[in-house]
């Protein structure tokens, strides 16, 4: 008798029919300003990932120091795993210290007078 088959190793995680319309989704305009935003704000040391993303799309020489580059010229799938790289390697802000007092509730206006005809 043959041999059984190896069993198949367990598929990566399989997109979900979201993720791939979400993939397939170009980005608003807004998106976009908040992704070049943010780009802008990544930590030097994350931007080599930005410019393997958009090597991998695009045609840009290798020897380049610097990246002229409109969000919106680049295909979508491009600008959706730059958003994912961005969003996981932002820095997180850092939270913003709470005032020890607390401001006493404005009174609610009070209601108009009713108007007599």
């Amino acid at each position: 008798p043959a041999p059984a088959p190896a069993p198949a190793p367990a598929p990566a995680a399989a997109p979900t029919p979201e993720s791939t319309v979400e993939e397939e989704k170009p980005l608003t305009f807004e998106e976009q300003e908040i992704l070049t935003e943010t780009i802008n704000e990544l930590p030097d040391d994350k931007l080599p990932g930005v410019i393997q993303i958009i090597r991998e799309s695009a045609s840009l020489a290798g020897d380049e120091e610097e990246i002229d580059l409109d969000i919106d010229q680049l295909d979508t799938a491009t600008q959706r795993k730059l958003q994912r790289f961005v969003m996981k390697n932002v820095p997180k802000p850092k939270p913003k210290p709470k005032p020890s007092k607390k401001k006493p509730a404005a009174a609610p206006a009070p209601a108009p007078a009713p108007v007599a005809s």
